[in-house]
């Protein structure tokens, strides 16, 4: 009964005022309980991310990218019951071109 999980660790780099997309690929038995942090931040969807409902919190979306609101490094964490307490973390550091 061991998680079965693909993840990797990226860096992006975007222009600004573009959307990004961030697909954290994990498969493991039960589903997974998902947070995605900015920074340790935990996000929650608003008027600059977007954690898409279809992705079972897979999927952050990055709206606008603004760099200095969106800049930073990214953690995504995922738990369940059997690995409760240590979840798998997946970090990625974002990088806006330009202004």
């Amino acid at each position: 009964g061991h998680a079965q999980y693909r993840g990797h660790s990226f860096s992006k780099h975007g222009p600004p005022g573009q959307q990004i997309t961030c697909i954290y690929m994990i498969t493991c038995r039960p589903p997974p309980t998902i947070i995605w942090k900015k920074n340790g931040q935990t996000i929650v969807t608003g008027d600059d991310f977007q954690i898409a409902g279809t992705y079972q919190g897979r999927r952050l979306d990055l709206i606008n990218v603004k760099k200095n609101i969106h800049e930073d490094t990214y953690t995504c964490e995922a738990e369940n019951s059997q690995n409760g307490g240590h979840p798998l973390v997946f970090t990625t550091t974002l990088t806006v071109k330009g202004m």
